[in-house]
């Protein structure tokens, strides 16, 4: 079966090609690199809403990777109380040539199926969206 396989994929590969090793990254802070790769400095509560998990997990998942120097906590000039997390610059580049580096594994991926096999793919791919997208829904209204 391919899920195992799709599950490799979506752990977020450490050892891109021309990039320095990373450490081993939980499947919470790959999500965090890259929802702050996509959105730009967040508060962790904002964080944890978008990725669904609780604030104190993605708060363990940001102590993480700021101790490894891969992103930086500053208090908010419009509000002192709150603290946003930002990517610092070489966690910019690395989760980007990461990103990059998924997007390419998919595209080689797609291009090897028949047209059929594609379009079934696309098809339940929309579904899994779609399905994704409600249980979000259900999540920001406290509904899960």
């Amino acid at each position: 079966m391919a899920l195992p396989a799709l599950t490799k994929w979506l752990k977020f590969p450490t050892n891109v090609s021309g990039l320095p090793q990373l450490p081993r990254l939980s499947v919470t802070q790959a999500q965090t690199l890259l929802h702050l790769y996509l959105n730009g400095p967040q508060r962790i509560s904002q964080i944890a809403q978008s990725i669904g998990l609780a604030s104190n997990t993605i708060t363990d998942a940001v102590n993480a990777l700021e101790s490894y120097g891969r992103v930086t906590k500053t208090r908010s000039k419009e509000d002192a109380r709150a603290v946003l997390v930002a990517l610092t610059p070489p966690a910019v580049n690395i989760t980007e040539a990461i990103y990059g580096a998924q997007v390419s594994i998919l595209e080689k991926s797609f291009a090897k199926l028949s047209k059929a096999d594609g379009e079934t793919v696309a098809k339940g791919l929309k579904v899994l969206a779609e399905n994704a997208s409600q249980w979000l829904d259900e999540v920001e209204r406290g509904s899960n």
